[in-house]
């Protein structure tokens, strides 16, 4: 299946916040459903090789699964871990869900921070979950020539695949969208009238889930991007994740400094 850079409608800043935070909200919900522990082992690994201490996540929004993944990296009563979620456009759910935490490890930076330009003083692990898809491949590339020429480890994961079973069995997405939204918490009245009232959610969800499945890189894809980056001794490793739930291996990438 050939990758297509269909637009997803929370890419836009147009799209508004009555629609959009019930939308995270389903996604933080279906977040919490999904195996993250090969995510966590893999960027586990590339913390211990190269010894950061610190996990700088790019595109984070509304902090999406990067906070579950951190849980489980944190050692038992919390310390020398550090977690910066970063955005180009801030977020004002996620900052209020990163405040949330209690955790003092944990913080969302006010300053818009571009995945391209990261500014010297995040210094650590780049990371991009679920977002690295939303790019496309000028904007891919750059992200990763930053982060090699900063001789900056980098891991990239993605919960969606492009591949035609995904495709095939999109239709339950609906479905999992009405037997999910009254497991939300909290629930709004809003996220209740546009699932069940007028299911406005449901479509818009579908709509922005099978896009994300289409726009994925694959591993051919990911290695294409990488080839020419100058930058001397940086290493990349490209390769599948195997999850519970899907059918076929999900792609990764990690660049590491040599």
């Amino acid at each position: 299946m050939a990758r297509l850079q269909l637009f997803e409608f929370m890419d836009h800043k147009w799209f508004p916040r009555f629609l959009r935070d019930p939308m995270t909200a389903y996604l933080e919900a279906m977040y919490g459903l999904v195996d993250l522990a090969p995510f966590a082992a893999k960027l586990r690994d590339l913390m211990a090789e190269t010894g950061a201490t610190r996990i700088v996540d790019m595109g984070s929004g509304s902090t999406g699964p990067m906070i579950r993944i951190f849980r489980t990296l944190q050692p038992a009563g919390g310390g020398t871990l550090d977690l910066v979620l970063t955005d180009l456009y801030p977020s004002e759910i996620g900052k209020t869900r990163a405040a949330a935490q209690g955790d003092p490890h944990i913080r969302y930076e006010s300053r818009s921070v571009d995945a391209t330009r990261i500014p010297d003083d995040l210094e650590g692990v780049r990371t991009m979950v679920a977002v690295f898809h939303h790019l496309p491949p000028e904007l891919a590339r750059r992200v990763l020539e930053n982060a090699a020429r900063a001789r900056a480890p980098i891991a990239i994961f993605e919960p969606t695949v492009r591949h035609p079973a995904t495709v095939l069995t999109s239709p339950f997405i609906l479905l999992a969208v009405f037997l999910m939204t009254l497991r939300i918490r909290p629930l709004s009245f809003a996220q209740i009238f546009f699932t069940y009232v007028i299911p406005l959610l449901p479509l818009l969800i579908w709509w922005d889930g099978v896009v994300s499945h289409l726009r994925t890189y694959d591993q051919n894809e990911l290695r294409k991007l990488t080839e020419g980056i100058d930058a001397p001794g940086y290493r990349w490793e490209i390769g599948g994740i195997r999850v519970k739930g899907m059918p076929v291996p999900l792609p990764y990438l990690v660049g590491r400094p040599g």
